[in-house]
């Protein structure tokens, strides 16, 4: 069965927000010392992980983009990792 990349992506964007509804409110370390949120974020991201994986067999054009807007968050936002879950990147988030 061929997997549709919209799935996949919507995989990608439920995880995100999960993650930012988990640490939403928490100091970091509260974060560090709750074994269950960090559980939580850590199953999120390998859900993302996994979404991607596949998108990137499903379409890796699709994917290709993705990684792009990635990079630019990663490299341009300024944010350190811990403040890039909790912070809106709504350019990133419409490239998805």
């Amino acid at each position: 069965m061929r997997r549709d990349s919209r799935v996949l992506l919507m995989a990608v964007v439920e995880s995100a927000d999960a993650i930012a509804d988990a640490v939403n409110g928490v100091s970091f370390d509260d974060y560090c010392n709750s074994r269950l949120i960090r559980a939580a974020v850590e199953r999120e991201f390998i859900t993302i992980g996994e979404a991607l994986n596949n998108l990137s067999r499903v379409d890796s054009g699709v994917f290709a983009r993705i990684d792009q807007a990635v990079e630019a968050c990663a490299c341009g936002s300024g944010l350190p990792p811990w403040r890039c879950g909790r912070e809106p990147v709504p350019h990133q988030r419409t490239q998805l």
